[in-house]
């Protein structure tokens, strides 16, 4: 894990990509939320908070203390 990524991703019972995210360690205190996404027909279903409750139990196995969340303008 040091210096590198923990990506998750969620399927559907056809075993296709429907949601994704990630955890980017930024030190020993922080991490940075990276990529979530839920395919828009999977939106409002409880994929996002599963995803998140994964990169959470992560993060703290990790011993972060703060996650940030990275954005774009666009």
């Amino acid at each position: 894990y040091n210096n590198s990524y923990n990506f998750w991703y969620a399927a559907n019972d056809k075993g296709q990509v429907i949601g994704s995210i990630g955890l980017r360690k930024l030190d020993d205190a922080n991490g940075e939320l990276k990529k979530l996404f839920v395919a828009k027909s999977y939106r409002g279903k409880g994929v996002a908070q599963k995803l998140m409750g994964t990169l959470l139990k992560a993060a703290k196995k990790h011993g972060f203390a703060h996650i940030w969340l990275g954005t774009v303008e666009v």
